[in-house]
């Protein structure tokens, strides 16, 4: 039989909360840009307990990926995030940026990306290419066997 301390448990909490609750530390000089979009866009993206639209805050769990054009004029932004923390969903939302003089600024949000992922992002040609994982017919939810490659427009 396991015997737990305490103090085992909640530290345990802690921990699982950083690691979860990931921000845009690490992913490059976007991720100040990034951030704030995701935590002040214009409709909000997360939900309140009572079905309020509101802004997202940690505790909605948002992990970035942030890709970078060669050059590093410009960027997409994946970010995954618990939109209802009282669920068990997870949404996904994508979005460009441009490098002005040092700045990074918000260009638009892209529509229509789903799957999990991305698996690899590249630039071509003014795109950021990149594949999602889907589901395919007779695919469990948790299991997505198919690939989905999607090619977008960058600043």
């Amino acid at each position: 039989m396991l015997r737990l301390s305490r103090t085992t448990i909640p530290l345990a909490l802690v921990l699982a909360a950083c690691a979860s609750g990931a921000s845009a530390k690490e992913q490059g000089p976007a991720a100040g840009a990034v951030d704030a979009w995701f935590r002040s866009a214009k409709k909000p993206l997360c939900v309140s307990r009572d079905g309020n639209d509101v802004p997202c805050t940690p505790r909605n769990g948002p992990r970035y990926t942030i890709g970078y054009a060669p050059g590093g004029g410009s960027a997409i932004a994946f970010v995954r995030f618990q939109a209802d923390p009282t669920g068990n969903a997870e949404n996904l939302e994508t979005a460009t940026f441009r490098n002005e003089g040092g700045r990074w600024t918000y260009v638009r949000k892209v529509q229509n990306v789903f799957g999990q992922g991305p698996d690899k992002i590249a630039f071509e040609g003014g795109k950021a290419v990149f594949t999602m994982q889907v589901l395919r017919e007779g695919d469990g939810r948790c299991c997505p066997t198919g690939t989905k490659r999607y090619s977008v427009q960058v600043p």
